[in-house]
């Protein structure tokens, strides 16, 4: 977790406080809204759900978008999905995170949505699942590309490949995918410096996006977890 520094509209530094892999831990998603004030905006950067809770996805989806509505009434509030957040197929039967859509229709920030703050562009990016999600994804990037301001910021649930933040201490589980895009578009920021799998601080400084090493699949696939000796699928 941690808080960056962006140019205010009104010309101070503005506070951005990034969050990510919380899988429905209320303890910290309590933190989060007791510092959401101290911060211009907040950002929860995928993986709010957690597949391996005997509390069902859906149930879970309720709580957190309670919370979102109490970081709401405290200021700007953006969210993003990650792998263990995709709870259904969405219209072209890949897997997504419809329950985000009820956060949208609040008027908080998800997945495909941009926001602009001041001179800087936040571009909010899904995890996607399969072909025609990361076409939509690319079209996306393409699309902000011809109107980014002077910083351009994504919020993108999985480390680039060779991020320290994806390396589980046995493997790289970062994206090659985003590394490509970042060569092509050149974004301000599109990964943390720290790791997120740990106790928030409020001392953390990071860019928007973030992942916890070993938490995540690649896209296009979908998460598992295993239980008992054995491996489910995330839906």
């Amino acid at each position: 977790m941690g808080s960056g520094a962006l140019l205010a509209p009104r010309g101070r530094t503005a506070r951005i406080l990034l969050v990510s892999d919380l899988h429905h831990t209320l303890p910290q998603l309590d933190w989060v809204a007791r510092a959401a004030p101290s911060s211009d905006l907040v950002v929860l950067a995928g993986d709010q759900l957690d597949i391996c809770s005997t509390v069902s996805l859906d149930a879970q989806s309720v709580v957190v978008l309670r919370y979102l509505a109490q970081l709401q009434a405290a200021g700007r509030v953006a969210i993003g999905a990650g792998n263990h957040d995709l709870t259904g197929p969405d219209a072209h039967g890949e897997q997504a995170a419809p329950w985000l859509a009820e956060a949208r229709a609040v008027g908080v920030p998800t997945d495909g949505d941009s926001l602009l703050i001041g001179d800087t562009l936040v571009t909010i990016c899904p995890w996607w699942d399969g072909p025609i999600g990361r076409a939509v994804l690319e079209a996306q990037f393409a699309a902000d590309a011809l109107r980014r301001p002077k910083r351009w910021i994504w919020v993108y649930h999985r480390p680039p490949l060779g991020s320290p933040t994806c390396w589980t201490g046995r493997r790289d589980c970062g994206d090659a995918g985003l590394n490509a895009w970042m060569a092509e578009h050149k974004p301000e920021s599109s990964s943390p410096a720290t790791s997120t799998n740990r106790r928030p601080s409020a001392r953390d400084r990071a860019p928007i996006a973030s992942a916890r090493p070993g938490s995540s699949t690649r896209p296009g696939g979908s998460a598992r977890c295993r239980v008992a000796g054995r491996a489910r699928p995330a839906v």
